[in-house]
């Protein structure tokens, strides 16, 4: 169940990903005890890099600022379009690991038709490769009882 408290830290993490200019633009907000990092998405241009390689994805970011702030906490992940819509969002496969290994405890993002929280339940970091959500579909090690 998302609260009226994950709404205020889900606006903060969609107004983070209007400031991206990248054609994904997504945001994201770490909170640890009422203290918390955001950022959004960003792209260097760069002709030897790929592209993946060369940006740095929202949820890196927010973990990064928000290395300080200690373990456990929630990760708010935001992803809207180019005309400000609300779309599907979900951390990738390369996010994951980190967001495993940071030690934050839920994960909330939009699934496309509501915002829903999951708690991290496990390190399996070979699951990540099978990374996927699909509608409702279940993430290897995420947990949907996180309410």
């Amino acid at each position: 169940m998302i609260s009226a408290q994950d709404q205020r830290w889900i606006a903060r993490a969609i107004r983070e990903a209007e400031k991206s200019d990248h054609y994904f633009r997504v945001g994201a907000t770490v909170v640890v005890a009422k203290r918390s990092s955001t950022a959004h998405n960003v792209i260097r241009n760069s002709p030897l890099i790929a592209w993946q390689a060369a940006s740095t994805h929202a949820e890196e970011a927010a973990l990064s600022r928000a290395y300080s702030l200690g373990k456990g906490g929630t990760i708010y992940v935001a992803r809207i379009g180019r005309q400000g819509s609300l779309l599907p969002s979900h951390p990738c496969s390369r996010c994951m690991p980190q967001i495993i290994s940071s030690g934050i405890k839920r994960v909330v993002f939009f699934d496309g038709s509501e915002w829903r929280s999951y708690r991290v339940s496990g390190d399996s970091l070979p699951a990540m490769r099978s990374f996927s959500i699909r509608g409702r579909a279940q993430h290897p090690v995420l947990d949907t009882s996180a309410d």
